[in-house]
């Protein structure tokens, strides 16, 4: 099932029948609250330590890096070290019971 046919089931319900186009759920906050509640099951799941199924991970195989100032992060660099930071901001990750659910792996490239 597509997003977009997720949101008209929804909308539909909320409706009860067919939308119309002056519907007070719009399809943004439709979607906005799937992402809410699938966050929120995915991380019970975790807590629950249930199976995830590896669709619902999230792999960015190429972040692109660009040069940061040292004020803009909350660490400081040793003498001579430049520092890097995420040109687009990266997706939080969930937290299992105490420790963050992301991995990084290194590619050989």
């Amino acid at each position: 099932m597509k997003i977009s046919e997720a949101i008209q089931r929804i909308q539909s319900l909320y409706s009860l029948g067919v939308q119309s186009d002056d519907s007070r759920l719009k399809s943004r906050h439709v979607y906005n609250k799937m992402k809410t509640v699938r966050g929120r099951l995915l991380y019970e799941k975790a807590n629950k330590k249930q199976y995830i199924a590896n669709s619902n991970y999230q792999i960015l195989n190429c972040v692109e890096l660009i040069k940061a100032e040292v004020h803009e992060c909350p660490c400081i660099p040793p003498l001579g070290c430049c520092i890097y930071k995420t040109k687009h901001p990266l997706p939080a990750p969930l937290y299992k019971t105490s420790s963050p659910s992301i991995s990084l792996e290194a590619s050989a490239g």
